[in-house]
């Protein structure tokens, strides 16, 4: 191989090495922003999913009580009036 061949083919390694290098680091670089986008959004999943679970469990503490029968005598007394026997009615006058 003569010399100027050599030079050549080092040249053109060098290029494709150059080449190669700065492609995988802009795919690496592509990909840790990319892991960065998606751990953020996780932390926001996560956070909606500890809200939505205090949500689920007071309102499932709401349907017991409102399941029970005090709660329900009370919402009967204030929104429909009704009265137990022996209660005493106060009408309002106008």
């Amino acid at each position: 191989m003569t010399p100027q061949k050599f030079k050549r083919v080092v040249k053109l390694t060098t290029i494709l090495v150059t080449t190669f290098v700065l492609c995988a680091v802009c795919i690496i670089s592509y990909q840790c922003i990319k892991i960065g986008v998606l751990k953020a959004k996780s932390k926001k999943l996560d956070q909606m999913s500890i809200a939505l679970t205090q949500q689920q469990k007071q309102l499932e503490n709401n349907i017991k009580l409102q399941e029970t029968g005090s709660y329900l005598e009370q919402q009967a007394r204030e929104e429909l009036g009704l009265a137990q026997p022996g209660d005493k009615i106060y009408v309002p006058t106008k």
